[in-house]
């Protein structure tokens, strides 16, 4: 998730983030928030020339969370159309 998002400030407030994902929609958008999060905390070191300290951590945490923006839209319907074959008529697969 960080080399994919690697030039782009997550928590920037121009910066929105939308994904369609179903099934492993809880663990994709953790790994998301956590990229977030690993950014500002980079971003810190690097202007603070230092690690933070857990109470500093703790603001730049809350804050990236506070500041990430975006959608994830589950669409079981398209998820559905995905898995079934087109040559397969509707009637055979709703019963």
């Amino acid at each position: 998730m960080k080399q994919l998002y690697d030039g782009f400030d997550l928590a920037d407030p121009t910066t929105s983030v939308s994904m369609t994902i179903n099934g492993p929609a809880p663990t994709v958008l953790a790994f998301f928030l956590n990229t977030a999060i690993d950014q500002q905390l980079e971003a810190f070191r690097a202007r603070e020339g230092r690690e933070p300290t857990g109470a500093e951590a703790e603001e730049v945490r809350t804050s990236a969370l506070q500041q990430v923006r975006g959608t994830v839209q589950a669409d079981i319907l398209k998820e559905d159309q995905g898995r079934t074959p087109a040559s397969s008529p509707p009637s055979s697969r709703c019963g």
